[in-house]
């Protein structure tokens, strides 16, 4: 599920997104889905911000995951039996796009 709002002010524009995942089971090939390893559900928020400097030139700013959002998996249905905790740490971009 994602849900995203953008804005425009004084030439730049601003998108705000959230991503948001439920509970699933991955099978990765099992036949019976109580083998599987279900992941937990999670979300995190996206950032972009850009600016059109020239017609055919822009800047841009991305901020992935800023709220640092943590996964969990775990084996058979079974929230005690944690096979993962991994901690999703935040990703920045700056760069600019020239079209030809």
């Amino acid at each position: 599920m994602k849900n995203a709002d953008t804005a425009e002010i004084f030439g730049c524009e601003f998108n705000l997104q959230y991503q948001f995942s439920g509970l699933y089971t991955a099978l990765n090939g099992l036949e019976n889905s109580s083998d599987g390893i279900e992941r937990g559900e999670f979300g995190h928020w996206d950032f972009r911000a850009s600016y059109a400097a020239k017609e055919n030139l822009s800047v841009y700013l991305d901020i992935n995951n800023p709220n640092d959002e943590s996964t969990t998996a775990f084996q058979s249905g079974d929230e005690r039996m944690n096979t993962e905790y991994e901690t999703e740490v935040s990703t920045f971009y700056l760069g600019t796009t020239y079209v030809v």
